[in-house]
């Protein structure tokens, strides 16, 4: 049995305690929620996206009975809308993927597990504010908090923070900075939140950081050998190496930071919200692959962290910081991302050959979001260069009075050799 010691962090229909463990071989979180005057705990990752469950909304099952007797609570993924049993665990959407539940009770300020082992430690226990988003049968209407969702462990924030204080760029740059991947995860996941909820604006222009924070003990270089697939050594390899990539991808999607008072070349024209809005779209994406790559390691084995990463896919975006649209939108988003697109379907098949059916699941999820990033890039790249004046093209592409901008200017070059020109001139790969 684990017992943790809670202090004052009274639990009510409107707060909920995260609590994270360890033991020799695995991390993991537990949440703590108040039902109906009784405590319920579950994992707060769910298992079917990684999606955050620990502020997912909890509710009453509509197609179950309603009567005191027969009526089942479930929490609602915010991702999916997959719908879990709170009593059972079991997946209620698809009968595929069903989560863990623990007894626990509350005895003197301390919550006891009854279903875990002496073997896990708490490492941390923190409390979250949540607003349940549904009409419930179960949570008292009036007890949810008048604000957002406030999470002080996931983005550092104080519980008496006003939510205010934080913008979209000041998140983007928080990000930036942060160096473990797993707390980028949570990061991204609470600022998409607020900012799907216009909870907080873009803000004031923040200088972001010339390379993204990494963790102190990792070695950073370019690690192509990574075998077959064929073993089981191979294909965390091959593993380890797509987490790293979506490791930089949440970077590079929350790189919007740099642009975020970006006017059009020759016009006045800023860029609207919708382009912010599809990429933190794009970030919390990159960061839900990144987690299902990080569990999946974990599950066979491995530790992400103990291979070396590379570092390549940021090169790019250094080369281009200096030009929003024309570069960092043509390299990054419509050549790197359609590249991966060009690979996934190889690398699915090695793990379909080796039989291993949850890493071809996915890959079939990252592959499938990879496509709407690319168009994403190409819907922003015809934006901008379509509201370029007549004869106006884009010099911050390719420096003043660079060769490149000369040929094009004879030519009176059209979006797609300007796009062409700018892959001859920066593209590495």
């Amino acid at each position: 049995m684990v017992r943790c010691n809670i202090g004052n962090l009274l639990i009510d229909n409107s707060t909920r305690l995260v609590i994270k463990l360890k033991n020799s071989q695995l991390e993991k979180e537990i949440v703590v929620a108040k039902v109906n005057e009784q405590l319920v705990a579950y994992d707060s990752i769910c298992p079917h996206s990684g999606g955050p469950l620990y502020r997912g909304a909890i509710d009453i099952e509509d197609t179950l009975e309603t009567d005191d007797c027969n009526a089942e609570c479930v929490v609602t993924c915010p991702w999916h809308e997959f719908k879990f049993s709170l009593k059972s665990g079991k997946d209620l959407t698809s009968k595929l993927y069903d989560m863990n539940v623990y007894q626990v009770i509350l005895s003197e300020n301390t919550l006891k597990f009854i279903e875990l082992n002496s073997d896990w430690k708490i490492l941390s226990v923190n409390k979250i504010f949540v607003e349940n988003k549904k009409k419930s049968a179960v949570l008292d209407k009036n007890a949810a908090s008048n604000g957002v969702e406030i999470d002080s462990s996931f983005n550092k924030l104080s519980l008496n923070s006003s939510v205010t204080e934080m913008t979209l760029v000041k998140f983007a740059v928080k990000i930036l900075r942060t160096a473990d991947p797993l707390e980028k995860v949570k990061l991204t996941n609470e600022a998409s939140a607020l900012w799907k909820s216009n909870s907080i604006e873009i803000g004031e222009h923040v200088v972001p950081p010339e390379k993204p924070s990494r963790l102190e003990d990792v070695n950073i270089k370019l690690d192509r050998n990574r075998g077959k697939g064929g073993s089981v050594e191979s294909r965390i390899k091959i593993l380890h190496g797509l987490a790293n990539i979506e490791q930089w991808a949440v970077d590079l999607a929350w790189c919007i930071a740099r642009f975020s008072h970006y006017k059009i070349p020759s016009t006045n024209l800023s860029l609207p919200k919708e382009f912010f809005t599809d990429f933190v779209q794009v970030a919390e994406e990159e960061a839900k692959h990144f987690f299902l790559l990080h569990t999946r390691i974990l599950e066979m084995g491995g530790i992400f962290g103990t291979l070396t990463y590379n570092g390549g896919l940021w090169e790019s975006a250094v080369e281009t910081e200096h030009s929003l649209i024309c570069s960092r939108l043509s390299i990054v988003n419509m050549i790197h991302e359609a590249r991966g697109l060009d690979v996934n379907p190889q690398t699915i098949a090695k793990f379909a050959k080796a039989q291993d059916q949850e890493s071809v699941r996915i890959l079939n999820i990252i592959h499938n979001d990879e496509i709407g990033h690319c168009a994403i890039g190409q819907k922003w790249f015809t934006h901008i260069t379509s509201n370029l004046p007549d004869n106006t093209l884009p010099s911050e592409c390719f420096r003043e009075n660079s060769s490149d901008l000369i040929q094009l200017e004879k030519k009176r070059a059209d979006r797609y050799q300007i796009f062409h020109s700018i892959v001859r001139k920066h593209f590495r790969g």
